[in-house]
């Protein structure tokens, strides 16, 4: 036997076996999760007529998560009320209470995380051309309340048969969207007319890993709840109850958030695969 050429043979062999798991795993890097699982998945959606966005693509992710820190949040209420109502003299003694009001300007702290503005006549005059330019003037007015949001992510957009806007921020943490850390505000070329925060600080995650049920098998356990449907986003992020006791301190688990046509949500357990209701 020619050794010499059987050891060339196996060099051979042995490179092309590890281009092919490089490849696997430069194909793969983001989940264990096969293009034969999610085909499948695929197939029994469609059998059961539901669809998904173009852009919408079934999560590969399939490895342990963490749990989410997070802790009550008391807005700097004076600084808050001097830069929505315009006015920097605002004192102390202005903004004792919980509802503050000026000219047609109405601000409620409705409890702790928790404020309403709503300005009943902007008188301003925007500049504003295009949905680019209205996201980013609505980012910009968020941005100057200091409230401690570590990235603000676009999660909604609506044009009003009124000829004004309504869109939905979420704070995005490391990737993952903090589902309840949500601003809402409607705004036209006058100005911003109403204000909806709802905000608890993220502290980090705790390194405590548990395993989670991948996005395909909460579609097909829970296929009732879409079909006839248009599925247009699936993603993993933190959802919390509200926070009730001072000082309180919470470690959540993740879920999947699928969000639908019409602007439907659902929240299911990753660690379940169970609605939440």
């Amino acid at each position: 036997m020619d050794w010499s050429k059987a050891k060339n043979i196996l060099i051979i062999l042995f490179l092309g076996l590890n281009i092919y798991l490089a490849v696997q795993i430069i194909n793969f890097s983001d989940s264990d999760i096969s293009n034969d699982v999610i085909k499948d998945t695929l197939t029994i959606l469609d059998n059961r007529n539901i669809k998904l966005f173009k852009s919408c693509e079934i999560p590969r992710f399939n490895r342990a998560a963490d749990k989410l820190n997070i802790e009550e949040y008391r807005f700097n209420k004076k600084y808050i009320a001097q830069e929505l109502l315009n006015d920097h003299t605002l004192s102390d003694n202005d903004i004792a209470g919980d509802q503050i009001h000026k000219g047609e300007k109405y601000l409620v702290f409705k409890k702790k995380g928790v404020l309403e503005y709503k300005n009943q006549r902007p008188e301003g005059n925007l500049n504003l051309i295009g949905n680019g330019e209205i996201e980013k003037y609505a980012a910009g007015f968020l941005e100057k309340l200091d409230i401690p949001v570590s990235k603000y992510e676009l999660d909604q957009f609506t044009s009003n048969n009124n000829g004004t806007f309504t869109l939905t921020f979420k704070e995005k943490y490391k990737g993952y969207y903090v589902f309840s850390n949500k601003m809402t505000l409607t705004l036209s070329k006058r100005g911003v007319h109403s204000l909806d925060v709802k905000f608890s600080r993220v502290i980090g995650f705790d390194n405590n890993k548990e395993k989670i049920v991948p996005a395909h098998m909460v579609l097909t356990r829970n296929l009732n709840d879409f079909i006839g449907k248009t599925i247009l986003s699936i993603e993993m992020g933190y959802n919390y109850d509200d926070m009730e006791q001072e000082g309180n301190t919470l470690g959540e688990r993740p879920v999947w958030r699928i969000k639908a046509t019409q602007g439907e949500e659902y929240f299911y357990s990753a660690d379940t695969g169970e609605r939440i209701r």
